[in-house]
């Protein structure tokens, strides 16, 4: 709860402060224009669309804080280079007065980084990873598809999706791995229905096997699209097999284990990597899905072989990713990582959550070829 809270204040400070700051931007654009800024009318129509801007951006979509935000940090970046040029010619230049003033710069910047945020998010490519092992398994190996983090249909409608199953498919995975957050609280139950019917036709051998994401339930006591039992009933129709704190095993010689959320709300509840594996035969090969990289060091060390994971989105928006890096939001952001004998891998994703936009990282599925 505490926390929650924190967050909350911390939220309205940025509000406010946005709020404050574009008030000031619009008074200095009616200013240069000639106004009288110190007037009634230009202040009230000056609060008037600071207001318009921030319902626009708060009330209605999440790329409209995107953009508010893009705009505004552009908006510092350039006060920053007046305020040196004002050092060496204290009232600037006309031109360059009027360029400040009119946000020009910013609105310009920022239509080209979220254009190409918004074409580079539908650019959903394919990541391929080698991953070798001393152990006992079939001399053929093993070709693993991996998908995460569609938050279907943020990024793409039926027929996109189908084409990508269908690519996924041409590379004859043995085995599926759906790594959560394939829906999240602004999914639809007919919507929900239709992503797993498509991805639940991805053909395999060995099955396609399926892990809740923090987003899959968000909200579930007060969201009325679906419920846990509706969205675990729809999975296990298309032939998904949901594996919460459970496991399978797949062939003589490779084991799949899928873990619990640790972002709902009973996650005190989820079982740790050593009590999943009491009863397992640990000289079969592990594979762990766990939606957020969390335990990895356990998972090295109770001799789990490969970790995927999705949750990061490799940022997303720029520079999320480096932040989330820097500050160990988690304990991988992105990639793979290889580390006597266990391998550690994070997507992307195949999608995003909240907008069409990604500045950071690639779209992605991945294709994970298991070799003797």
């Amino acid at each position: 709860m505490g926390v929650r809270i924190g967050i909350t204040i911390a939220l309205l400070l940025v509000v406010i402060g946005m709020a404050v700051y574009v008030y000031h931007v619009l008074l200095r654009l009616e200013d240069t224009l000639g106004f009288d800024k110190r007037s009634l009318i230009c202040k009230g129509s000056a609060g008037v669309a600071t207001a318009v801007l921030l319902l626009i951006a708060l009330g209605f979509t999440r790329t409209g804080l995107i953009v508010l935000i893009h705009l505004l940090v552009i908006s510092w970046i350039v006060e920053g280079i007046d305020f040196f040029v004002r050092l060496k010619r204290k009232r600037g230049w006309r031109i360059w007065n009027l360029i400040v003033a009119s946000e020009v710069i910013p609105i310009v910047l920022t239509a080209i980084l979220l254009g190409y945020g918004y074409w580079n998010m539908g650019q959903v490519r394919e990541t391929d990873y080698v991953v070798t092992t001393q152990k006992d398994i079939r001399d053929s190996g093993y070709t693993i598809a991996f998908v995460s983090d569609l938050h279907y249909p943020t990024t793409m409608g039926k027929e996109k999706l189908q084409a990508y199953c269908k690519e996924i498919g041409a590379k004859n995975p043995d085995f599926v791995i759906l790594g959560g957050d394939i829906v999240d609280e602004n999914t639809s139950y007919m919507e929900m229905q239709e992503a797993f019917e498509v991805l639940g036709g991805i053909p395999s051998r060995l099955g396609r096997y399926y892990v809740y994401g923090n987003h899959d339930l968000a909200g579930e006591e007060t969201r009325k699209n679906f419920t846990k039992d509706q969205l675990r009933e729809s999975i296990q129709k298309t032939g998904i097999t949901v594996l919460e704190d459970s496991s399978v095993k797949l062939t003589k010689d490779l084991v799949l284990i899928g873990r619990a959320d640790c972002g709902f709300a009973n996650s005190k509840q989820r079982k740790s990597i050593h009590q999943l594996l009491e009863l397992e035969n640990k000289k079969k090969y592990l594979v762990v899905i766990d939606h957020q990289p969390k335990d990895l060091r356990a998972a090295a060390n109770e001799g789990i072989d490969l970790q995927v994971s999705g949750h990061t989105h490799a940022g997303q928006i720029f520079p999320g990713g480096i932040i989330s890096k820097w500050a160990k939001v988690n304990e991988q952001t992105y990639g793979c990582r290889r580390k006597n004998g266990f391998t550690s891998i994070v997507s992307s994703g195949i999608g995003g959550w909240g907008s069409s936009i990604r500045t950071e990282g690639d779209s992605e599925y991945v294709i994970i070829r298991l070799q003797k």
